[in-house]
């Protein structure tokens, strides 16, 4: 009889991307639960089932909805009845991860950044083991740790060649090609940089700008010369198609970046929880995957100049990438998470 497991997450592209591709690849039946699941646009509704449960962004103020959400959880479980609970960062997974522990059902945790959420922190002393992807995370966790391979989806793992990319873009294959996006969630002020950064540079444009960008007056900046769109399905075509990206460090962007070989200039949300982004495009600068610049010190020509070097030096950060790749973790998470 196959295992049955509860995935708690909630919350941004960087917690759900990871949480589905765990959901594709273990063998086990799954149930994802946690808040506005319904609503999420990173979460695939029609391919996974799920179950609304309540939950708050604190444990003290949102203690109502914190306890709401674990008899909602303790109820799931009656019906449900999972061998285990893995809960995979955000706020959105608390109610359903307390609730395991007053049942005494296992619960494993992962977390894909450099800094582990306080939520993964919290309940690591509780859990049978902490999947990691970063060595720096390690000091924040108590309890058994597993370094695993970010989960990266399967769409990904298959590269399409230049020339398909290209074609698919309708771009030329003969000029240079900046990537430029802003994770998940878009980030209109990174747009606004990048605009401004690439004006003069003689480069073709792939940009994915988000939802709550003005997508035909940034194609009509570009012209010819540049694709917008506020969200790409196919990021494998725009990876192959890249000379370098420009992009956030979240660790979902990352595991894509450093799979490709693409050359990064990281900036980093500067309003991500306890600056983790910022921690990740640090490590990955010193491990020779790019250079980061961060928003509130951006001053004159620095980002033109940066994008510029990235360009001249490419195959020395590629080179760097395919390095640091042969040390990183192998262990596969669905794999560790059935065993």
């Amino acid at each position: 009889m196959p295992k049955k497991i509860i995935i708690a997450v909630g919350g941004s592209g960087g917690h759900l991307l990871p949480a589905q591709v765990l959901a594709s690849e273990v063998k086990a039946e799954v149930l994802f639960a946690g808040a506005g699941l319904k609503k999420n646009p990173f979460f695939d509704q029609e391919g996974y089932a799920f179950k609304e449960i309540s939950s708050s962004g604190s444990f003290i103020k949102g203690s109502f909805k914190l306890l709401r959400g674990v008899l909602e959880s303790c109820k799931l479980f009656q019906d449900f009845k999972p061998d285990m609970v893995v809960g995979v960062g955000s706020w959105h997974s608390a109610p359903v991860l307390l609730a395991a522990l007053l049942k005494r059902i296992p619960i494993v945790l992962y977390s894909a950044d450099a800094v582990p959420s306080r939520v993964i922190r919290f309940f690591s002393p509780f859990a049978k083991w902490t999947g990691l992807s970063f060595v720096e995370a390690l000091r924040y966790i108590k309890g058994p740790s597993k370094f695993v391979a970010w989960p990266l989806r399967a769409a990904l793992k298959k590269k399409p060649s230049r020339e398909e990319a290209f074609a698919y873009y309708g771009l030329d294959p003969a000029q240079k090609t900046v990537l430029v996006f802003g994770g998940s969630q878009g980030a209109q002020s990174l747009n606004n940089l990048i605009k401004k950064a690439l004006a003069e540079l003689p480069v073709q444009v792939i940009h994915f700008c988000g939802p709550h960008e003005d997508e035909k007056s940034l194609q009509a900046f570009y012209g010819s010369r540049g694709i917008v769109k506020s969200y790409e399905k196919q990021m494998g075509f725009a990876w192959s198609a890249a000379d370098i990206v420009i992009c956030r460090s979240g660790a979902s962007t990352l595991a894509e970046q450093f799979h490709y070989g693409v050359p990064a200039l990281y900036l980093p949300y500067p309003h991500a929880s306890d600056n983790h982004q910022r921690i990740n495009a640090l490590y990955a600068k010193t491990v020779g995957g790019g250079e980061m610049s961060e928003e509130s010190h951006i001053e004159g020509d620095e980002l033109p100049q940066k994008i510029k070097a990235l360009l001249e030096n490419a195959q020395q950060y590629k080179s760097a990438i395919e390095r640091q790749r042969l040390f990183w973790p192998q262990l596969n998470l669905a794999e560790e998470v059935m065993r």
